[in-house]
């Protein structure tokens, strides 16, 4: 933790520079937060690192067997085949449901901080999120070295990588903002994140093709702002497909509507946090 700070205080109105400033001004924090989880998550398991590749890999044999053996799914993504099709987009999935779940709790799993502390909530959240972007950038890079076996050439697309994981951030900072300001008041938000991320999934073309549903019902997939994300993430890994900067743009303005959404529940609910818990 950075010595000599002094907090803002909670009778400040919270504005969106402000938020900036105390994340900036509390990053050690952030990250002295960061560094314990991920020690308490691997360090004395015989998994260790090893945990974040095992298992969504279990997930991937999975899905593989029932779609690519049993159902006969033919190629996706230009012709590449059914395995990078779904490793590309259920890796920042899983990121993206273990940040929301992991913020939907941080601010009780650690009540009796917040109760003797003053610092800035909105800490906790970004650790939850630093958390889960580590784990993805490990795993993206685990499945780089294994592009070749694959059967996926190397390409400049790759680079479309890191677009990706900032679009990501984008889609993930506003909800989890929203989720972890709500939980000390209604203790019912961790499960329905935890539903309402098991919708989205299924709701989301990660393991199977918008080709298998009717037109009807495929075409609503032009709204979900996360299939537009995990296509960005296909294309990069296979260097085929790549949205159209229309669909990457709408995909940002999302983002950019779910950030100040999440930082206005947030603003509005962070003062009561400490009396609640």
């Amino acid at each position: 933790m950075r010595q000599g700070l002094k907090f803002s205080g909670t009778a400040q109105p919270l504005t969106p520079a402000e938020t900036i400033k105390r994340l900036w001004q509390w990053r050690d924090f952030v990250w002295t937060l960061t560094a314990r989880e991920l020690r308490t998550r691997y360090v004395g398991s015989i998994g260790g690192v090893a945990w974040n590749v095992i298992q969504p890999l279990v997930l991937i044999i999975v899905f593989t067997v029932v779609f690519s053996s049993i159902l006969r799914v033919a190629p996706f993504a230009g012709g590449q085949g059914y395995l990078i099709y779904l490793v590309a987009a259920l890796l920042p999935w899983n990121a993206f449901q273990e940040a929301l779940q992991k913020s939907s709790t941080v601010l009780v799993e650690y009540s009796s901080l917040v109760q003797k502390l003053p610092f800035p909530l909105e800490s906790l959240v970004a650790q939850s999120i630093a958390v889960s972007m580590l784990n993805l950038l490990i795993s993206l890079l685990l499945l780089c070295l294994f592009l070749p076996v694959l059967g996926v050439k190397y390409s400049p697309a790759l680079l479309l990588l890191l677009p990706a994981m900032l679009l990501q951030f984008l889609l993930t900072m506003g909800p989890s903002l929203a989720v972890a300001a709500c939980t000390p008041f209604w203790r019912d938000v961790p499960p329905f994140t935890s539903l309402a991320l098991f919708i989205g999934f299924w709701l989301t073309p990660i393991v199977y093709t918008p080709k298998f549903l009717p037109d009807e019902i495929s075409r609503w997939f032009a709204l979900n702002p996360f299939y537009h994300l995990v296509e960005l993430y296909r294309a990069a890994c296979t260097g085929q497909n790549l949205p159209t900067g229309v669909e990457l743009a709408g995909t940002a303005a999302v983002g950019v509507v779910f950030l100040v959404a999440g930082w206005w529940i947030f603003a509005r609910l962070h003062r009561k946090v400490p009396e609640v818990l």
